[in-house]
């Protein structure tokens, strides 16, 4: 293979994972629009990567701490 062709797979590779990222942070929301809670994987990611999707979980404190704490 080329080293373009490398590349231009490493580039598909990221976009890749991009837009399955996007799918779950979707599919989260999704979820706590019709149940009001956040599903557990959702804890699992980097707050920070969340609020890059414009979802904070420092905003649902309350539901957030609850839920974290019936994980347990």
């Amino acid at each position: 293979m080329k080293n373009e062709e490398i590349e231009l797979l490493k580039e598909l590779k990221n976009e890749l994972i991009k837009t399955r990222r996007m799918i779950f942070f979707i599919h989260c929301q999704n979820y706590y629009d019709k149940y009001g809670i956040y599903p557990d994987a959702l804890y699992e990611v980097d707050p920070e990567e969340l609020k890059k999707v414009g979802i904070n979980l420092d905003t649902d404190k309350d539901i957030y701490n609850y839920q974290k704490e019936s994980r347990k």
